[in-house]
């Protein structure tokens, strides 16, 4: 955005500056340097705020360049005594997945005075649901692994203000509380639902945050993802006594104002009539580079790429030729081929899903889906 445009909409350019935080890829703004003699140097208000609060800029001598982001945006904004400043955070801290406090909400009184209650007004009226009592909204993504669905998840979880339920985290829970106990993992396929609720698992929500706890513990992330857990947890999830038991459990993450559910059975049978079912999936050795960069390899070689893709096949056909619960699509889910997607273009896809869902349409199939 630059010269002729920015003439005409000076006064707007806060809130576009809030708009591009939440935009896909960069925002630059120029020619806007009239900014720097208004109330306040809104040019440099923006600026300092947008990083307090999680969002890459650059200021420039006439303008900003934003990065767009999904992640959840927190913290406390100062409003330099300019009611544009203000309202503009204003907004961008009444929506989905932002935390943002501005110091002096009063100034907005100079040009909009009741500002803060029609705000509260609108918000209320957007989040409102109309289904019964207790039903949200449920998304599910589904997919092997490597196809990108926990990033996707929590980032559409956050741009929504939902929940996100990591259920490949839970199995992983019990492989470890079971690894741990007494007996471990030898005779699992003959554990007794008095072992599994032993473990004391349970699931704790903070805001949108998910804790696994065993025992009344915390389990750390870490914990989680060991080598050790990572070679167990499939043969753990196959059995019938276990996903029964996690069963209710992730269906009772389901609570307003939403749910994103993350898995390999989300929408076939934890969630069967969720409003949106998402299929990620990706060529094999896209999969395997992912894996291999997400384990911390900074350029993975061919032959480690083969290697990989090896693994991650023998674990397709385990979640997939299981009895229960094996890994498919659900007749009704949108198919995603990520493996040419960037993610913030498959991110927006499943956003979109979700809001036509909620404004009650039928969400129509995008560049990347198939049938």
């Amino acid at each position: 955005v630059g010269g002729g445009e920015v003439v005409g909409m000076i006064d707007e350019i806060p809130v576009l500056a809030i708009l591009a935080a939440r935009a896909a890829g960069e925002t630059r703004i120029t020619g806007a340097a009239e900014l720097r003699v208004k109330e306040s140097d809104r040019l440099a208000a923006l600026a300092v705020n947008l990083r307090r609060i999680g969002v890459q800029v650059e200021e420039l001598p006439d303008g900003l360049v934003i990065e767009g982001t999904t992640r959840p945006l927190s913290g406390r904004v100062e409003c330099f005594h300019d009611h544009r400043i203000a309202m503009a955070f204003g907004v961008l801290g009444a929506a989905p997945g932002c935390d943002i406090r501005v110091d002096d909400p009063g100034v907005a009184d100079v040009s909009f005075p009741g500002f803060w209650r029609l705000l509260t007004r609108v918000t209320d009226a957007a989040r409102r649901r109309p289904t019964a009592p207790g039903r949200c909204t449920v998304v599910t993504i589904d997919g092997s692994a490597g196809a990108g669905k926990s990033t996707t998840a929590a980032a559409v979880a956050a741009r929504l203000g939902f929940r996100h339920l990591d259920s490949g985290a839970i199995y992983r829970a019990v492989t470890l509380g079971l690894m741990d106990s007494e007996d471990g993992c030898e005779t699992v396929e003959r554990i007794t639902p008095r072992e599994l609720a032993a473990l004391a698992l349970e699931v704790r929500w903070d805001g949108a945050a998910m804790e696994i706890r065993i025992c009344g513990e915390s389990v750390p992330e870490a914990a989680l993802r060991a080598e050790r857990v990572t070679a167990m947890v499939s043969r753990v999830s196959a059995v019938p006594a276990v996903r029964e038991h996690l069963l209710e459990l992730q269906r009772d993450a389901a609570r307003p104002p939403g749910l994103v559910a993350e898995g390999r059975d989300m929408g076939t049978v934890v969630f069967p009539d969720a409003g949106v079912k998402v299929y990620l999936d990706a060529d094999p050795r896209e999969r395997a580079r992912r894996r291999l960069l997400q384990g911390g390899a900074a350029d993975p070689k061919p032959e480690e790429v083969e290697a990989e893709a090896a693994r991650l096949a023998v674990r397709d056909r385990t979640d997939s030729s299981r009895t229960v619960a094996p890994l498919l699509m659900a007749a009704d889910a949108h198919h995603l081929d990520t493996t040419d997607m960037e993610p913030q273009s498959q991110i927006a896809a499943i956003v979109n899903m979700a809001m036509a869902a909620e404004a009650g349409r039928q969400p129509s199939r995008r560049a990347g889906e198939s049938d």
